[in-house]
């Protein structure tokens, strides 16, 4: 091969790479207040059963500082558990806006989690599992149980 012909293509998988890195979402850190801030709130999904299952509960409340609420109905005004049950261990936005983050839940068992709320703020989403971060959020997984909630204003 000649030399000529070998420059224009390293220069031509070097360009193809440097695009691909410049449209790969980017990591931005989030401090730990403005997390919280967007994370706290009442979260409900009134297509859980009213049974309450387990973290099928209806409602949740988020407080800022990571207490956890669980109402078995939306209505609910007497929480059936409470407790700080969440540990996050990496956070960060996205170059749309949307926050990640990724935590440890443990109550009776311990699972991992990988969760996004929207750039909205309005739509919370996260997989869970047992033994390895999710790395994506999709509800079509059978390893991860999949949850998502809506901001109640």
């Amino acid at each position: 091969m000649k030399t000529r012909t070998f420059v224009s293509i390293m220069i031509l998988v070097l360009a193809v790479f440097i695009v691909v890195g410049n449209c790969a979402t980017r990591r931005k850190a989030i401090s730990e207040q403005d997390f919280w801030n967007a994370f706290s709130g009442t979260w409900v999904n009134t297509e859980y059963s009213e049974i309450g299952d387990l973290f099928f509960e209806q409602k949740w409340i988020v407080y800022p500082d990571g207490k956890f609420e669980f109402y078995p109905r939306a209505t609910d005004t007497n929480p059936s558990r409470q407790g700080y049950y969440f540990t996050i261990t990496e956070k960060w936005i996205d170059s749309e806006g949307v926050i990640w983050y990724k935590s440890i839940l443990q109550a009776g068992v311990t699972q991992y989690q990988l969760g996004k709320i929207s750039d909205s703020g309005k739509t919370w989403e996260f997989c869970s599992g047992p033994d390895t971060y999710p790395t994506e959020i999709d509800k079509s997984f059978t390893r991860y149980v999949y949850f998502i909630r809506y901001r109640q204003e």
